[in-house]
This record gives structure tokens, C-alpha cells and sequence, in this order.
């Protein structure tokens, strides 16, 4: 309800806002979903980097971090082991 009522109000969406919202949320589904719009949206692009075997989250919430690594941990990981034999992955906080 409260990021409806942000674009309603014009409240503008951007790292901050998406950074607190994330920060609050602790329902899964409902933080994934926001969080998946804010990558879309290249909220993150300055605090999450994001390559096939490493996960940086350098500015990142502690909320944003843990919706981040649940991202990568079920996306883009599962992808890498099943095309590498090496399977050494990173996250740096």
C-alpha cells in the first residue's frame, strides 16, 4: 500500500526510497517483487554488483542485501553451475 500511496503522491522512486521501503518490508513475496522492479528500474546499479561469481553490496541496506542474495542465489547462480564445472561464488558486504 505505502508504494502506492509514493506514486500517487509523486514521491519520486529512487535509491533512497527503494532502499527504506526494501529496509522495512519482511514479507518475502511482496520485497522480492519491489525489489525486481527496482533492478528494472536500475535502482541498484551504484550498490549491487553483479557478476556470474560474485555478488558485491557495498551501499546496500541490510534489507536490500538480503533480497539481493536470495536474487542472485536463485537467478543468476544456477545458471553458472550448470554450465561450469568450478563453482566458487562470492558476496562481498
Amino acid at each position: 500500500q505505502l508504494f502506492r500511496e509514493m506514486a500517487e503522491s509523486r514521491v519520486e522512486r529512487d535509491f533512497i526510497t527503494f532502499n527504506v521501503l526494501l529496509q522495512s518490508i519482511h514479507q518475502p513475496e511482496i520485497g522480492n517483487s519491489i525489489f525486481r522492479e527496482a533492478l528494472l528500474a536500475r535502482v541498484f546499479d551504484e550498490c549491487i554488483v553483479v557478476d556470474a561469481r560474485q555478488l558485491d553490496l557495498h551501499g546496500c541496506s541490510p534489507g536490500v542485501g538480503i533480497l539481493a542474495l536470495r536474487w542472485w542465489w536463485t537467478e543468476i547462480v544456477p545458471a553458472v553451475q550448470a554450465s561450469s564445472r568450478s563453482c566458487s561464488f562470492y558476496v562481498i558486504t
